[in-house]
């Protein structure tokens, strides 16, 4: 059974929303998935977000959730001291919200 991982990000404003889609696109969401056993990730701008309050959600779906696990204790360690460093120690992100779930099905 897959296993759904959404990390949601809520942006100091809307000025750091280019860095923050580049820092993804850059390496991080493909570090996830080849390193750390995503399938697919899917990086949205959540409703709701205005200038001051912008919340970026990147959804990866794992294959398994042992494969989740391996991301959670091998690859994650080395992934995220970066992200902490680029965007909360700098104030660029006030808030990382992590959920997580099993997916029961997909369509089509």
């Amino acid at each position: 059974m897959s296993f759904r991982y959404c990390v949601i990000a809520t942006l100091k404003d809307k000025s750091v929303l280019p860095e923050y889609m580049k820092w993804l696109n850059s390496g991080h969401v493909q570090a996830v998935c080849d390193q750390g056993g995503a399938k697919t990730c899917h990086v949205s701008v959540l409703d709701g977000s205005d200038d001051t309050d912008i919340r970026v959600e990147s959804a990866y779906i794992f294959p398994s959730f042992e494969k989740y696990e391996y991301y959670c204790t091998e690859v994650a360690p080395t992934l995220r001291p970066e992200g902490i460093r680029l965007f909360v120690d700098t104030g660029l992100v006030t808030k990382f919200e992590r959920v997580t779930g099993k997916v029961h099905f997909e369509y089509p």
